[in-house]
């Protein structure tokens, strides 16, 4: 039975990036839009790679205002379900290393050996995701 992921990114262009390069390497793929869709999906998941700003709720009513790091709840969330969290964010347009110090600290409260990485790339999970499967 294939390994499940659970990708979740707002934006459909790169969640159907994700799906592709996650699905042809033999995982079952879940996608997520808001952190309220992926919690309900948590308990289902093997890997988790998310993004690390998104909406709270799916609801297309949702304001601005409710917009935010989110991907970091994902992180803490993962880590009290043992599951493997990769954070996948582009912050070069939040400001020079302005979410770089954010994720480096969740990570030494979460004292968990999680994955990251600054650019939209991900692929660069999946020999990480392989090493884990064994």
């Amino acid at each position: 039975m294939p390994r499940v992921i659970l990708i979740v990114d707002d934006k459909i262009e790169e969640k159907e990036k994700a799906r592709k390069i996650y699905a042809d390497a033999g995982l079952r793929v879940l996608t997520a839009s808001s952190y309220e869709e992926a919690n309900k999906l948590l308990g289902l998941v093997d890997f988790i790679v998310t993004d690390l700003t998104f909406p709270m709720y799916s609801d297309s009513t949702t304001s601005d205002s409710e917009v935010g790091d989110f991907g970091l709840a994902i992180l803490l969330r993962a880590k009290q379900l043992k599951i493997p969290c990769f954070i996948c964010t582009n912050s070069s347009h939040h400001g020079k290393d302005c979410k770089r110090g954010l994720i480096e600290t969740m990570i030494k409260i979460t004292e968990s050996p999680q994955f990251y990485t600054y650019k939209k790339n991900w692929s660069c999970f999946l020999e990480d995701i392989n090493i884990l499967c064994k």
